[in-house]
């Protein structure tokens, strides 16, 4: 799928009612034919530029445009590319909440389907091997639309993209293989629509690409209120993706673009840190399995763990201060190295976490503490005992007895909240304990 703003045109049929009806067919024979005709010339020069043929001509329908909703929802429930990013259950969502990285009233599910059907002009279904399309004789873009969707359909002939996109169960390795599959799409469609294209770079520094990215996704109508959270991640893989197949292009020819489907980036952080891609460096990362953490106190459950990733983390201070992400994000990112993510939960919808973190070098790590802190005030909408200059950790309690702390250690930054003051302490110190594997 590619995303792509959509502006309605407003059409005054009521007033002309069944008069128009000959001429509304006849159009829909038209684009019809048209499609048909763009098809044709598309998968053509696409064989020729990638120097390999379609083992069939896929199927290419022609979304009627007041029935786009529905149609992406039924499609959705079928399987198609962008779809596999969604964390599929509500537990994943409520994970992402204890830690900040969505509002209470926030779901990435429904965010991400709304984007989708306000967004989409196409869609590749991987299951039914179909390209689903909204045809708009006045919308530019289309060729590219069409290209792009037509390349998902090549990369499934030669590589089995379902099976690809269920190879990780990591949210954050997701956006990974999505950006090599979306990435390789973007690329290849932008050199066909324009083939100016072949004599531009592939972008150069990536300092402030993350604050870029997003001031841009906010001149966009129905992106506006959409969370950082879920927009970052969604657009990631399009925008990084695609700089990454350039660089893989430039370095390798197509070979560097047939092998990104054979190695996808491991996660969000290769896309803008691309040595680590190219140089194959893993995240650092810690055992993953409850049992090694302390007994929870009763009528606490493992709700789950993950990795938020950079990608993420980038839209945490987005969401909450725009004014201190614009100062984290000026640079290249984050500086992360790696992170895990414990939430456990109680019957009444309580949650707490335990978080680990680790950052390229001590003073990366330091601020993200001193960063977690303040946007913790933002988020309780309350002071918080001030952090002191030479201090490496903070701990405060509220009336309640559920206690909150921040703690750098070199390059690491562990946080725990939700639990009472000791079992906080005592469950912080063995996660931090914990060896990297």
């Amino acid at each position: 799928m590619r995303p792509r703003p959509f502006f309605h045109l407003a059409v005054a049929l009521a007033l002309t009612g069944c008069l128009l009806v000959p001429r509304f067919q006849d159009s829909e024979e038209t684009e019809d034919r048209r499609l048909a005709r763009l098809s044709a010339e598309i998968q053509e020069d696409l064989e020729q530029f990638r120097g390999m043929r379609f083992g069939s001509p896929p199927k290419v329908e022609r979304i009627v445009a007041h029935k786009r909703c529905d149609e992406l929802d039924a499609a959705a429930k079928t399987g198609w590319v962008a779809s596999n990013i969604l964390d599929p259950s509500a537990t994943a969502d409520r994970m992402w909440r204890a830690a900040g990285l969505l509002k209470v009233t926030d779901s990435a599910t429904v965010q991400r389907k709304r984007l989708d059907c306000f967004a989409s002009r196409s869609i590749y279904q991987v299951n039914s091997k179909r390209i689903l399309v909204l045809m708009d004789s006045q919308h530019q873009d289309e060729r590219r639309v069409l290209t792009h969707e037509m390349v998902h359909a090549m990369q499934d002939q030669r590589t089995d993209l379902r099976a690809l996109l269920r190879s990780s169960r990591e949210s954050d390795a997701l956006i990974g293989v999505l950006a090599a599959i979306e990435g390789e799409a973007e690329f290849v469609s932008a050199r066909l629509a324009d083939p100016q294209k072949a004599k531009e770079s592939c972008g150069g520094s990536m300092s402030g690409a993350m604050w870029q990215l997003d001031k841009a996704l906010q001149k966009i109508p129905h992106l506006a209120e959409s969370p950082a959270t879920v927009s970052i991640p969604t657009y990631v893989p399009y925008v990084f993706g695609e700089r990454l197949a350039c660089r893989m292009f430039e370095r390798y020819g197509m070979a560097g673009l047939d092998s990104l489907l054979i190695r996808p980036p491991a996660g969000s952080w290769q896309l803008w840190h691309l040595d680590d891609y190219f140089e194959n460096r893993p995240p650092i990362d810690w055992d993953t399995a409850w049992s090694q953490l302390p007994k929870l106190p009763q009528g606490w459950l493992p709700l789950g763990q993950a990795r938020a990733g950079e990608a993420r983390l980038a839209g945490l201070p987005l969401s909450w201060d725009r004014k201190l992400a614009r100062k984290i994000l000026q640079g290249r990112g984050l500086a992360w190295r790696g992170d895990r993510l414990w939430v456990a939960g109680l019957d009444s919808g309580r949650t707490a976490l335990l978080w680990r973190l680790a950052f390229t070098d001590p003073a990366k790590a330091l601020s993200f503490g001193k960063t977690w802190w303040t946007l913790r005030e933002t988020r309780m909408g309350r002071k918080l005992p001030a952090w002191k200059k030479s201090a490496k950790s903070m701990f405060w309690r509220d009336s309640l007895r559920v206690a909150y702390t921040v703690r750098v250690e070199g390059s690491e930054v562990g946080i725990a909240e939700g639990f009472d003051s000791l079992t906080t302490v005592r469950m912080l110190a063995r996660t931090m304990a914990r060896a990297r594997r």
